[in-house]
């Protein structure tokens, strides 16, 4: 694994940190988000899939790269893709509440880390990726 790599995965490690502890924090801590009750509604579903899905799903999918596995890289990959796309929404869309330095931290994180994972992979990774079966 490339020292790009290894950073980038870094990065993504310390995303999905952030990600669990503002998930939770958004479905467990009542008054939080400062929205619309459909805001707030929505707001709370992505909180869901985000802790039991996004959250495991980059673990596993970080875990299973550095063992050099180009699906793992792939999956990884979808949920950085995931997280950045969600925070990005957090950080522009929603009203500001104490959470919001946290999410642009979460987008920011996730952002750079598919950047530098883009530009890190080789050839090769890319053509045992394409080729990966669920």
């Amino acid at each position: 694994m490339t020292p790009r790599l290894k950073f980038a995965d870094g990065l993504a490690l310390v995303a999905l940190l952030l990600a669990a502890v503002a998930a939770a924090a958004g479905l467990l801590v009542s008054g939080l988000y400062r929205d619309t009750a459909e805001g707030i509604r929505q707001a709370r579903a992505t909180d869901l899939v985000t802790l039991l899905g996004a959250v495991p799903a980059l673990a596993l999918g970080l875990w299973r790269a550095r063992a050099g596995s180009a699906g793992g890289r792939l999956v990884a990959v979808g949920a950085l893709a995931y997280l950045a796309y969600s925070y990005a929404i957090y950080a522009f869309s929603v009203v500001i509440d104490p959470l919001t330095p946290i999410h642009i931290a979460i987008m920011g994180l996730a952002t750079w880390s598919l950047v530098l994972t883009a530009a890190g992979l080789d050839a090769a990774t890319i053509d045992r990726a394409s080729s990966f079966r669920l």
